[in-house]
């Protein structure tokens, strides 16, 4: 019974193929599925490795200081290439040109709002059990009106924007007002948030935009955290600050959040570990028992939605650094 309740919501999950207005219990079982699906795929070794890496969180400290984490990140990959998903759609001729990195075509399963015939866009369904995200490339100007139209779709209210271009940026204010496809698009506001004592170029800004048709009214919180380093880590304090100003802003798992650095891989990657480990650190309650965290196990299931998520040894002790701030949060 268990099987066939599992098999039902996968079956939802790739047929509507959106994240807008999933609940906490379709969330759970699609993901379960998803999961349990792809990791009967792997040898028994790794499996075994796999759960070997569970850390209870009152030993987190004492584990986490023994872990090599290039040899952790090398496992992974190795771990990743057993689970093979076509990824088609994007390289159509119709659709090529969309994808700013060739190398990061979404696979075909998790595709962002496949359920929309003929459209488009270069990001990933990622589900964990505590959040439902959107993880995609940032959207360059041939390709912002494709972005709009899927935050719209996908009813997003918060996005997390992880890259700072060095030419014109789609959040840029001289854009707006702009109308895609009936709806009016306007920035409200925009504020700086802070910045990194240590790295002082580091910095959020807080802007909001208003989506608009008829009586149909969205706000959207977009945090963007400026200079963050391709293939490097965030300054620890402020990551935690962003990850906190996201949690306050965003409405609830219900609406998924749109995640995007340049690629949609390293920072991406490291923003969704560490956002919805840190929320699952935050959300346990004393009844559900003793709380064990699998940070390897985590990154893998991400991988398995969309492909190389988190790629570097500095964003894995990000990725451990959030985890320990939300750790020291429940002991106040």
């Amino acid at each position: 019974m268990r099987y066939l309740e599992h098999a039902f919501f996968i079956c939802i999950f790739f047929l509507f193929g959106s994240l807008s207005a999933v609940n906490s219990f379709e969330r759970r079982t699609a993901f379960n599925a998803l999961v349990e699906r792809d990791l009967q795929l792997l040898p028994p070794d790794i499996r075994a490795w796999l759960d070997k890496q569970t850390i209870p969180v009152k030993q987190f400290n004492k584990e986490v200081a023994k872990l090599n984490y290039q040899k952790l990140l090398s496992t992974l990959h190795e771990a990743s290439k057993y689970v093979k998903k076509p990824a088609t759609y994007g390289l159509r001729p119709e659709h090529v040109g969309k994808n700013v990195h060739i190398g990061c075509v979404p696979f075909d399963e998790t595709r962002s709002l496949r359920h929309l015939e003929g459209f488009y866009i270069s990001a990933s369904d990622v589900l964990t059990p505590e959040q439902t995200y959107i993880v995609g490339e940032a959207p360059i100007e041939p390709t912002e009106d494709i972005f709009w139209q899927a935050i719209v779709e996908a009813d997003v209210r918060t996005i997390a924007a992880l890259v700072t271009p060095t030419d014109g940026a789609y959040w840029d204010s001289s854009r707006f007002p702009k109308t895609v496809r009936r709806w009016k698009i306007e920035m409200i506001s925009e504020e700086d948030e802070g910045y990194s004592p240590l790295l002082v170029e580091q910095r959020i800004i807080r802007r909001v935009f208003k989506i608009s048709y008829h009586d149909d009214c969205r706000i959207i919180t977009h945090l963007h955290y400026k200079n963050w380093p391709d293939h490097g880590a965030p300054d620890p304090a402020l990551f935690h600050r962003f990850l906190a100003l996201l949690d306050d802003a965003h409405p609830g798992s219900s609406y998924p959040i749109f995640v995007h650095c340049a690629a949609g891989i390293g920072r991406s990657g490291t923003f969704v570990a560490a956002h919805s480990l840190r929320k699952e650190v935050l959300m346990h309650r004393a009844s559900d028992g003793p709380l064990s965290i699998n940070i390897a196990k985590r990154i893998l299931e991400m991988r398995m939605q969309r492909y190389k998520l988190l790629s570097r040894p500095t964003q894995l002790r990000a990725v451990i650094e959030a985890v320990r701030d939300a750790i020291q949060q429940r002991a106040q």
